[in-house]
């Protein structure tokens, strides 16, 4: 299933939303390059991308001559307000 792209109702960033673990996931629409983690190399740099399928990928960005696949950032809105909900 190939999610439909829309807009961030905050921003009006390109979106999608895939299925996660707990619901659905906002993630941007555009492509990020990434490699997997050589060995010698430390956790610290690594990110977690989703594929459209929601799958996690727990992986490293990088340029596109060292990439072997692009997958989707998630979305975070700097516009939203973010505030708790009070009982």
């Amino acid at each position: 299933m190939i999610p439909k792209e829309t807009k961030c109702k905050y921003c009006g960033r390109p979106v999608l939303f895939v299925p996660g673990p707990r619901g659905t996931l906002c993630v941007e629409a555009s492509l990020t390059p990434y490699r997997f983690r050589r060995a010698e190399e430390g956790e610290r740099d690594m990110v977690t991308l989703y594929t459209n399928s929601g799958t996690p990928l727990p992986v490293v960005e990088c340029e596109e001559d060292e990439m072997r696949g692009a997958a989707h950032r998630f979305h975070f809105c700097p516009n939203k307000k973010r505030e708790r909900k009070t009982k």
